[in-house]
């Protein structure tokens, strides 16, 4: 991704038992608020206590909020311990399975729509089918919509960020997919 100057790159990087590779969830923001990396790593840090600790198993653990700001050759980064475990309990699905959550903005188009993987799924939150139980896609929705509006209050919107020189796009809403998503390269040794 292109990370122009004024906008910036989270990276959420967790670790866990049930994984031997760090997992990272990624989504760009604009710097609307002028914040140093420092103070953007610890809203994100908080928000994720606040409203995604939740929806993150026992026996995953976010040890850093990464932020990298644009440009992307210049503008400063900043790798902020956090060391938190979440508060789902249960037996956890290989680290391959995740939420899919999607990310939407006001433009059409491939362009105008993103998506993160989310990890940390417990067995009781999907069935046979790969299906989310019932009231798991709908209390993520919830929990994800409340972390997009308190980046904002704090003043670092959510962003899609583009790979071309193109102005990056204001994320308006996030919703969790009824299907888990996987990943082939998280399961690689």
């Amino acid at each position: 991704m292109t990370i122009p100057t004024g906008y910036g790159q989270i990276n959420l990087r967790f670790s866990g038992s049930a994984t031997v590779r760090l997992i990272e969830t990624t989504f760009g923001f604009k710097n609307d608020a002028s914040e140093t990396p420092l103070n953007i790593a610890g809203f994100v840090a908080s928000n994720w206590h606040t409203n995604l600790r939740s929806q993150t198993m026992t026996s995953y653990t976010l040890d850093t909020v990464h932020v990298k700001m644009g440009p992307d050759d210049t503008g400063p980064f900043l790798d902020y311990t956090v060391a938190e475990a979440g508060t789902q309990s249960g037996a956890t699905l290989p680290p391959n399975v995740s939420f899919l959550i999607k990310k939407s903005t006001v433009h059409g188009g491939r362009k105008g729509r993103g998506r993160m993987y989310y990890p940390a799924l417990g067995e009781g939150f999907v069935d046979n089918n790969g299906d989310l139980a019932s009231g798991v896609a709908a209390a993520s929705t919830v929990a994800f919509a409340a972390f997009i509006t308190q980046l904002a209050t704090d003043g670092i919107p959510m962003y899609l960020l583009h790979h071309d020189s193109t102005t990056p796009y204001e994320v308006t809403t996030l919703s969790c997919e009824a299907r888990v998503a996987t990943q082939r390269r998280r399961n690689r040794a």
